[in-house]
C-alpha cells in the first residue's frame, strides 16, 4: 500500500494501519517502514474480533516469509520498550485483513487473511474504491 499510497488517494481512499501491538511500537513501525499514513494500534484486538479475523495455526506458520521477520522484530521492539512478551490477549498468529468502506458506511471489500502471507492485491483495493 506504500508504495501505491498516491494512487490510492487519488481514488479517494483514506488509509490506516490497525496493529494489534502497543501504542509505543505504532511510531517506530511507521517510520520504520515510511508508512505516509496513521498506524493505529487496538492491543485487544477489538477490530480483529469485529470483522471476523482468525489466527493462524501453530503448524501452518512459516518463519520464512518478510512478514513473519517482520512480527520477530516486532517482539525485539517490544523488549526495548520494556513490554516484555505477548499478553495473553495478544498473538503473533494473529491474521489480518484489509477493508473498505465507501463514505455512508457501505462495506465495498473485506478480505480475511487465510496465512500469514495471504495480503490482498492493492489492485483488489482499486478495484473497491470504483
Amino acid at each position: 500500500m506504500r508504495d501505491r499510497y498516491q494512487e490510492l488517494t487519488a481514488k479517494g481512499a483514506n488509509l490506516a494501519v490497525i496493529a494489534a501491538g502497543f501504542p509505543a511500537m505504532a511510531k517506530d513501525f511507521q517510520q520504520e517502514y515510511r508508512l505516509p499514513f496513521p498506524v493505529l494500534v487496538d492491543t485487544p484486538r477489538a477490530t480483529y474480533a469485529a470483522l471476523g479475523l482468525k489466527r493462524a495455526s501453530r503448524l501452518g506458520v512459516t518463519w520464512t516469509s518478510l512478514r513473519e521477520l517482520a512480527l520477530l522484530r516486532g517482539v525485539l521492539k517490544l523488549a526495548r520498550h520494556g513490554v516484555g512478551a505477548p499478553k495473553a490477549q495478544q498473538s503473533l498468529l494473529q491474521l489480518g485483513g484489509a477493508l473498505v468502506v465507501a463514505p455512508g458506511g457501505a462495506v465495498k471489500l473485506v478480505h480475511r487473511a487465510t496465512e500469514t502471507r495471504d495480503n490482498v492485491p492493492v489492485d483488489a483495493l482499486l478495484e473497491a474504491l470504483r
